[in-house]
């Protein structure tokens, strides 16, 4: 879709300015709306902050076309004076009849170890579904955790599962460790 399109390209472009010391001290602030070719408006607007103690930027937009569809992205990064950076994004579509998805992701690398998750939730004419993963390694002890749950409810039946798998290096499943 076009609308996504155009949010994603622009949370990138802003989010690649940010990541940047594009600035060598201080914060900034800017936003803007405007009226769009699909009958509806558009918005975007970033802000951020860098200094001694590390930086942190942020950017949103949305789009709708007039005939209640809406679609939202936003992102942030950071980075710490000790060196950990990390960033999350996330695009939340809302269509006319009600349903809608949204998708989201993060990541953080420490000098204690990394992790990523990402997921995606939709909301159906009958129901939700979704699924979320997430890989994290330490870098004192090399252990790595990768997992994923998946989720489904039917409101016209009341059937619903969640179930959850865990997986090696190579991506196999395997039995979830217990703690």
């Amino acid at each position: 879709m076009k609308k996504t399109l155009l949010i994603i390209t622009m949370l990138i472009t802003l989010t690649t300015f940010i990541s940047t010391s594009a600035f060598a001290g201080g914060a900034f602030r800017e936003g803007k709306t405007w009226e769009n070719p699909e009958g509806g408006t558009s918005g975007a607007a970033a802000s951020g902050a860098y200094g001694p103690n590390g930086g942190t930027g942020s950017v949103r937009g949305y789009t709708s076309d007039g005939a209640g569809n809406v679609q939202t992205g936003s992102g942030r990064a950071f980075k710490t004076p000790a060196g950990t950076t990390g960033g999350r994004a996330s695009t939340t579509t809302k269509n006319a009849d009600g349903t809608g998805t949204r998708q989201s992701g993060m990541a953080v690398d420490s000098a204690y170890g990394t992790a990523k998750s990402s997921g995606t939730a939709s909301k159906t004419s009958t129901g939700v579904e979704g699924t979320k993963s997430t890989t994290a390694t330490s870098k004192t002890t090399g252990q790595t955790y990768s997992g994923s749950t998946s989720y489904d409810y039917d409101k016209t039946t009341g059937d619903g599962s969640v179930s959850h798998t865990c997986y090696d290096t190579y991506g196999n499943p395997i039995t979830c460790p217990k703690q």
